[in-house]
């Protein structure tokens, strides 16, 4: 176990850490084939352990996403 979490939210964390930017709840969920909402509630989770945090960011055209890390 990582931190006490197994599953997929210890395979979150590692993602997480290894990425080299944040990543929104799309791209986590594409890669771990997930809906996006799905993802959010792990994410969610983790974010009340103060594990993960979120940001809001602008990437390209559209609404700001919520970027991960």
């Amino acid at each position: 176990t990582l931190g006490g979490f197994r599953g997929i939210r210890a395979e979150l964390l590692i993602a997480l850490k290894k990425a080299p930017q944040p990543l929104t709840a799309k791209e986590l969920a594409d890669r771990f084939g997930l809906t996006p909402n799905a993802l959010r509630r792990h994410l969610d989770a983790l974010e009340g352990e103060e594990l993960v945090a979120h940001r809001r960011e602008v990437r390209g055209v559209g609404a700001p996403v919520h970027a991960y890390a």
